[in-house]
Formats: structure tokens, C-alpha cells, sequence
């Protein structure tokens, strides 16, 4: 696995925040990581991979480096998948924290607006989504439908499509190729056409 997330710049100024800490934690994660590889395999008294817990003592030189370098390509990995949930369960709690205050926008709007003399002017604000009505990003993803270009609507879709394989266990779905910085910067888009 290549490191490329080391060397990634954004591409775009992120305004939320809230998922610029989160990728700057990841960041520091990371770079803990790459220099936790090189200490294990330039470590030959074995003393840190000791306690790493890493069960590679005594192996020859080249399998040795390459045990170390697949283990901590998988530590990268879950980091990366780890990163991903976290930057959309932000994503998600910077989101519903205003679902209310459209909904109640919404309807004082109707109030306004709709006379009672229009058809169903007794029940219209029941045309209004409810908090409960979206409960999900999904919810989201159909509300936004038509009002992002299309390219960050499939942008994000695959952000979640691949969240929600890794929160369920890998158990469907498919592997993305979307690095951290490209969900960091999707998922800051999408909140600037919302909020």
C-alpha cells in the first residue's frame, strides 16, 4: 500500500471545521504509523516489535520487512476506513443539526404564504418532511437530489455506499478508491450547498 495520503494536498479550502479536525487527526495518526514501520524495521534488537505485540522475531531479514510492511499497510488501511466513518459521522451530525431549522423555515413559510382558501389548506404543512421523515444520510442524499451536480451527488453516494461497507463489516458492496482527502473535500462541498 502506498502512502499516498502522506503526500496528498487538498484541493479545495475546507470551511467545515469539524471534519478539518478530523482529517488533521488522521494526518497525525498517519504520520505515527509511517515512522512506527520504520522504527520496526530498522529495530534489531526486536525490543520494539516486542512490544508492538508483533510476533516476527527471529525471521530472516526479508521476510522480517515484509511481515512489518504488510502489517502496518493493514494498520494504514483500517485507519483510512476508520477516518472515513468518522469525517461522515461528522459529515452527518453537521447536517442534522440544522434538519429542524429548515423543516420549522418550511413551514412558517407555508403559514405565510398558502391561504386558506387552497386546496388541502388544512393539513398543507404535512406536505413538510418531519425530523423523523429524515433520520438517515440516505434521506439526505434524496432531499439534495437535482440541487448538486451530479458528479458530487455520485461523489457522495460512493462516500456512503463505502461507509456503510465498513460499518457493516465489509459484508457487501465494494472497495473505493476514494482517498481520505477526496471524502474530506466531497463531504465539505456538499455542506456548503446545505448549510
Amino acid at each position: 500500500m502506498d502512502i499516498r495520503e502522506k503526500f496528498n494536498k487538498k484541493t479545495r479550502t475546507v470551511k467545515a471545521e469539524d471534519l478539518l479536525h478530523v482529517y488533521n487527526k488522521y494526518n497525525t495518526l498517519l504520520t505515527l504509523c509511517i515512522k512506527a514501520k520504520e522504527r520496526a524495521i530498522a529495530d534489531k534488537t526486536d525490543k520494539y516489535l516486542r512490544e508492538l505485540g508483533l510476533d516476527i522475531v527471529g525471521k530472516k531479514k526479508k521476510q522480517r520487512e515484509d511481515r512489518i510492511k504488510e502489517y502496518f499497510d493493514r494498520v494504514q488501511k483500517d485507519l483510512e476506513d476508520n477516518t472515513i466513518l468518522n469525517l461522515v459521522a461528522t459529515f452527518e451530525k453537521l447536517i442534522f443539526n440544522d434538519i429542524p431549522t429548515a423543516i420549522n423555515n418550511s413551514k412558517e413559510i407555508l403559514d405565510a404564504h398558502y391561504s386558506n382558501q387552497d386546496p388541502f389548506s388544512s393539513s398543507i404543512k404535512s406536505f413538510v418532511k418531519s425530523t423523523q421523515d429524515i433520520n438517515a444520510v440516505s434521506a439526505i442524499q434524496g432531499i439534495l437530489s437535482g440541487h448538486i451536480s451530479t458528479s458530487l451527488g455520485n461523489n457522495l453516494k460512493e462516500i456512503i455506499d463505502y461507509r456503510n461497507r465498513i460499518a457493516h463489516g465489509k459484508r457487501f458492496g465494494k472497495e473505493s478508491q476514494i482517498t481520505v482527502s477526496e471524502t474530506l473535500e466531497r463531504l465539505d462541498e456538499v455542506l456548503e450547498v446545505v448549510v
